[in-house]
């Protein structure tokens, strides 16, 4: 609570803050997925490629599910079976559902091509058969402007600004006008 009223005497411009921030970097597009990964780890914790027969019984499979996904009214329930909710399909393991936070900068989902035909798509938009070197997916955009990873940025900035306005007054105006001292009685009992 003093640290509390501290900050709220300290001037703090929100707006600018928000300013600093870049807006483009931090745009969110939220996805739902289906995917069919093409390696597998084995009981030697080695990833290692799936057969062949298994990768093209897996496309078949992921090519009907993008029909079934395509028209289905609820993309999270519609489409596999999952009793357990696990997020697998009760049916075919190989295939799972996921969700994921693009946010503008990141590389580390999908290639650069998927990636950018992906940041295209239209909300509510299901994509046909994306085929990447490590999977094939099915995916749909929920939002492809969401604000939450730059609202969340911008929180930061603030966040960041107080603790370090605060750090220097402590320093240089609370810290100075106070003595600490250990009665005798608590030498060697307790540790500050």
């Amino acid at each position: 609570k003093y640290k509390d009223s501290i900050v709220s005497t300290l001037k703090i411009d929100k707006d600018k803050l928000k300013k600093s921030v870049d807006k483009k970097s931090y745009r969110q597009y939220t996805l739902q997925y289906y995917t069919f990964a093409k390696t597998e780890t084995g009981s030697d914790n080695k990833t290692k490629d799936k057969d062949a027969k298994t990768l093209e019984q897996g496309k078949k499979d992921m090519i009907a599910l993008q029909k079934k996904a395509a028209s289905a009214k609820d993309f999270t329930k519609d489409v596999i079976t999952d009793k357990d909710n696990d997020k697998v399909d009760d049916n075919n393991k190989g295939i799972s559902y996921s969700t994921k936070d693009l946010i503008e900068t990141d590389t580390d989902f999908l290639d650069n091509a998927t990636r950018k035909t992906v940041k295209a798509m239209k909300n509510g938009a299901v994509s046909g058969l994306i085929e990447t070197k490590d999977a094939y997916y099915v995916i749909k955009m929920v939002n492809n402007n969401d604000s939450a990873a730059y609202d969340s940025q911008c929180e930061k900035a603030v966040s960041d600004e107080k603790e370090s306005q605060f750090e220097t007054k402590y320093k240089s105006d609370i810290k100075p006008n106070y003595t600490t001292e250990v009665q005798s009685f608590w030498k060697g009992r307790v540790t500050l």
